[in-house]
């Protein structure tokens, strides 16, 4: 099964990526993965087995830029699902992919409660 993953950046070092890191090396042993950095990074804080294939930034100059681009990605490498991690690129993955028939799934973990709150601020 082909399995591209799409994160915002793996330069952040946070707990998303970390997670992203260790699914796409335990994806890797029986799937052929491709990991996607949306955004140019100097280099992944966490690590991954050769086997993955990595793919640092679509050069993107706005969202609706990015959101073309993937979609051209995502056209070019035909992969069977897609893995999304975080709000904005979830977003973005699901409306690069509409009226595809790529499966999606995405991943968000955050406190909404919490999350509005800091927002009045």
């Amino acid at each position: 099964m082909k399995i591209l993953c799409v994160i915002g950046s793996m330069g952040v070092g946070g707990g998303a990526e970390r997670v992203m890191s260790y699914l796409t090396s335990y994806l890797s042993v029986r799937h052929d993965v491709t990991w996607l950095s949306m955004y140019h990074c100097d280099g992944p804080m966490y690590p991954t087995v050769p086997k993955v294939t990595r793919v640092n930034g679509l050069g993107k100059k706005n969202k609706l830029d990015a959101i073309i681009r993937l979609r051209r990605f995502i056209k070019k490498e035909q992969p069977d699902i897609i893995l999304s991690f975080l709000t904005q690129i979830n977003i973005s993955t699901l409306l690069a992919t509409a009226f595809t028939k790529v499966k999606v799934v995405v991943s968000d973990r955050g406190n909404l409660a919490v999350r509005n709150k800091l927002r009045k601020y």
